[in-house]
């Protein structure tokens, strides 16, 4: 009988949605974020628990699906876009789960749900773009250089990557090259005044 009373956890507002879930199970709240936003959703055996959000503010439904994925992500699950569906799976086989890759300046989501991104880098080594983003990688996140072509791939959280591409937005720069040839250029001509 509770497990009834648990399942109609929510208020639909006419500007918005009020989450209320108390341990209900994720298949739960899956079935009412589907039913809010329209998405279809394919869950993976493996994801299964209990959940509880609390939500007394108002939500619209796109921030109703943000705090869905970050519940998803807090007990290790994730979504991962394929086609005209949304699979929920283990974050760690994200990876494995064929997402689509987001081209250069391709726009997405910010939240929880991973993706995979090609990076091209104009002036940051590929290797040594790698070695200061991997603290900031998740867990279950991978990043990888293409050194021939001056890329990196990424594949982590939409929120984790729009931290990655802010970092190399002020790290990816020629003013830093410059600004290191330029005093370079100013030593070499203060020792020829000099000598």
């Amino acid at each position: 009988m509770l497990m009834f009373l648990l399942a109609a956890p929510t208020l639909v507002l006419a500007k918005g949605v009020v989450l209320n879930f108390t341990e209900v199970d994720i298949s739960t709240m899956v079935k009412f974020i589907s039913d809010l936003t329209g998405k279809n959703f394919i869950m993976d055996d493996r994801v299964k628990g209990k959940i509880s959000v609390f939500s007394p503010a108002k939500l619209t439904n796109e921030e109703a699906y943000n705090v869905f994925t970050s519940v998803l992500e807090l007990k290790g699950f994730t979504v991962v876009s394929a086609g005209k569906v949304l699979k929920i799976v283990p974050t760690a086989s994200a990876k494995q789960s064929g997402m689509r890759v987001l081209a250069e300046g391709e726009r997405s989501v910010v939240n929880d749900t991973y993706q995979a991104r090609v990076i091209p880098l104009a002036h940051v080594a590929p290797q040594d773009a790698v070695t200061f983003l991997q603290p900031l990688i998740s867990k279950d996140g991978q990043i990888s250089a293409f050194g021939a072509a001056n890329m990196i791939l990424v594949v982590d959280s939409a929120l984790n990557m729009q931290k990655i591409l802010g970092i190399l937005k002020h790290v990816d720069t020629s003013q830093v090259r410059e600004g290191a040839c330029q005093c370079t250029g100013l030593s070499s001509r203060s020792r020829a005044k000099a000598g």
